[in-house]
Parts: structure tokens; sequence; C-alpha cells
């Protein structure tokens, strides 16, 4: 029972999105349209049965070399199943068909793709916070952090309200005002992931919050809808944001706004210290998963030489 791999062009998608949504673990990520938005359709799968255990694979390529990678806003892919149990000899052979297929790549495995070891492949454990909405705001507060407690309290005489009405556009502008110096996210993929959300609204299964101060926006973010989670993916603030801690009052809306619900809120990471210390202040879980490399350094090393080759062969010229 070895994994068969099939092309882009080949992959039923109401197949692969039944699977998806039978699996327990199954993943707004994972879902055809979502990969097709972000990877450009550039994303084969791994398949053993009738599309009983399914792996999607992005693929891009350098210089010849073809690899699979982690999208941007792809947080956690790896192997799903409609048994809902995933046994760590299947896991194994779809790790092996990674390793014979590629040279280099780093892909992120999901929270119940369990690790062992395997040659030639490193295994890194990733931070991912969750936060549990079953139960009575009143409850969820009282776990809050002190430092947030108190920021929450300046919010209420700060004058800033929730507001449902900001677009995308106005929201990436936002991003890319204060973080495109610092965080390289090219227009392509800006473009994609507008589709993904525009795509998520008109089936009402995302939505964009900001939070307003004299008719200025401060912060804002979007939210996914899927099965029992809200994934926070994508979010901005300003300068005059930050001031306000109009990133916590907002974050606290949407929980007062959703709970009590079955419903988790997936702040999708992080392990970058200041923004897991802000999300610790929530006191979420920590539900973590693994991300897989093999050869990272081949690429950078190859991709180095190669620019280093094509100057000397110009100035030659």
């Amino acid at each position: 029972m070895n994994p068969i791999w099939i092309k882009n062009i080949e992959i039923n998608r109401n197949k692969w999105d039944a699977c998806i949504n039978e699996c327990s673990w199954g993943n707004i990520y994972s879902l055809s349209f979502y990969l097709d938005y972000i990877t450009h359709n550039r994303w084969d799968a791994l398949i053993i049965g009738d599309y009983d255990y399914i792996m999607p694979v992005p693929i891009k390529s350098k210089f010849g070399i073809e690899f699979t990678y982690r999208p941007d806003f792809c947080q956690q892919l790896g192997v799903f199943t409609k048994f809902n149990i995933i046994e760590k000899e299947i896991l194994q052979l779809f790790l092996k068909k990674l390793t014979e297929r590629f040279i280099t790549f780093i892909y992120p495995l999901n929270h119940e793709n369990t690790v062992f070891n395997i040659k030639k492949i490193k295994f890194n454990k990733k931070t991912n916070f969750v936060l549990n909405l079953n139960t009575t705001y009143t409850e969820i507060y009282s776990k809050y952090s002190n430092e947030l407690k108190r920021n929450l309290k300046k919010t209420e005489k700060s004058n800033i309200r929730l507001n449902e009405n900001t677009s995308i556009d106005e929201l990436i502008n936002i991003y890319k005002d204060a973080w495109q110096n610092l965080h390289f996210i090219n227009d392509k993929t800006y473009i994609a992931f507008k589709k993904v959300t525009e795509h998520l609204i008109d089936n009402k299964k995302a939505k964009i919050f900001s939070v307003i101060k004299n008719d200025k926006i401060l912060s804002a973010c979007v939210i996914f809808f899927f099965k029992d989670r809200i994934y926070y993916p994508f979010s901005a603030i300003t300068p005059d944001g930050k001031k306000n801690n109009s990133t916590e009052f907002m974050i606290n809306e949407i929980i007062k706004k959703y709970c009590p619900s079955p419903l988790q809120l997936d702040f999708e990471g992080s392990d970058i210290t200041n923004v897991k210390l802000f999300y610790k202040k929530f006191s979420p879980i920590n539900k973590s998963y693994f991300q897989i490399t093999k050869n990272v350094y081949f690429l950078e090393k190859f991709i180095i030489f190669r620019i280093f080759l094509k100057n000397v062969l110009h100035f030659k010229k």
C-alpha cells in the first residue's frame, strides 16, 4: 500500500475535499480551492486508495531544482485520512516518497502527524496556540494575564470600537505600510490571499474586523471559519493602534462574539518571541506540530553558486 503520485490536473477535487471534510483534523489550508489560489495551481498530491489517505504537495523550482515547501498562509499541511487515525507506518510511507522525489524541501506537517526518525529528514517542533471557546467569556477572561487585563481596561476609556465593514484591500495596505520592509510578501501572494479571502467571504466563511477611533483604522484582521476552528491568519496594526492596544481589544472582542461555542480560536503560531508572548497573554494551549526539512542548505548554497557563476561569466564578457 504505497502512496501514488497524482499530478494537479488529475486530482479529483470533490473526492479530495470530501476527505479533508471527513478527517477530524482536516484544515482549511488543505482544501483544493485554497491550495489552487495560494500555490497558483502548482501543487500535486500523494494518495493511497480512493482518496483514503491524502497529502498535498506544493511545488516550486529554482535553477531547475524542484522542491516542496510551505506556501505563505499555509501553516499546516501533512497527511489526512477519512478514517480519522493515521498509523505511523502509513505516515512513514508518505514521507519516504518526499525524500525520494526531492533533493531538498521544507514542509509543514499537521498536529496529528506523529514524529519519528526517518533518514535524511529533520523534524522541527513548531508552536501553535489554540484557545477553546467552549465556556463563558467570564471564565476565559479570568485566565488572561494581568498585563492583558490592564490593557483592556485602558481601551474602555480610549473611545475605540470594533468595525465589520473593512475591506481586504484596506487590511493588506495597512500591513504593507507597517511591515513591507521587514516581511517580504510579494504582490502575487497578496493577490492570491485576497482571492482566498473573497471566496470565503462570498461563502460566509470569513470576516474582516477592524478597530476604529475617530473614523481612523488602528488595526485590522481577517478570520476564516472551517469546521470547529476560527483561523486568525492575517492581521495588521498602525503605530496609533499600538499606542491604543487595539489588537488586544480586537481579539478580545472576537472572543466575546464567539463564546461560548464549540469553536476554537487558532492563533496560527508563533515561534517569534514577541508574537508568542503576545498570544500567551490570552492563556491558550499549545497544539504543536512538526515542520520537516531535508538539505535546506543545499539549495541556498546552490543558488549562491549560480549567482556567483553568473557574475563571473558576465565579468569575463
